[in-house]
């Protein structure tokens, strides 16, 4: 089990630096909880994981980690944003409950002719270099009640 972790910690390392981040604590304990969780969390969420770093900090190492394209920020349509880890995953898409707000991951994607249709029905774009896409609805346990 330490073997695993001082690996993950190896490789978040390398994340960092390969992205021109400076390795430091705060930021690799970020990184774990990310890689960890799974699905996107809110800064709230990540503070309860790691008590020794504050909000700001937080706010700060995932602002910095966004700019360089480590994570991402989901858009979950309420108060909060919530952040995901990409580095490390494969490009993938939520589907996001609007009552309770639970996420799910959706592995299917469009195909890059949806890409090339869209491109070309733009009058201001040249090049599209990715997509995002969120699917609003509700989830099994909130259509029981």
């Amino acid at each position: 089990m330490k073997q695993l972790s001082v690996g993950i910690k190896a490789r978040h390392a390398e994340l960092l630096r390969g992205s021109g981040l400076k390795v430091t604590s705060q930021r690799l304990a970020l990184l774990r909880v990310l890689s960890a969780e799974g699905s996107p969390l809110t800064v709230s969420q990540i503070a309860v994981k790691i008590k020794e770093v504050n909000q700001i900090t937080i706010y700060r190492a995932l602002e910095a980690m966004v700019s360089r394209s480590l994570v991402r920020k989901v858009d979950t349509l309420n108060a909060y944003t919530h952040y995901e880890l990409v580095a490390t995953r494969k490009h993938h898409h939520h589907a996001i409950c609007i009552v309770c707000g639970k996420i799910e991951d959706v592995d299917l994607c469009l195909p890059k002719t949806l890409e090339n249709n869209v491109l070309k029905s733009l009058k201001n774009f040249t090049l599209i270099t990715g997509h995002s896409l969120e699917f609003i609805g509700k989830c099994t346990a909130c259509m029981r009640k």
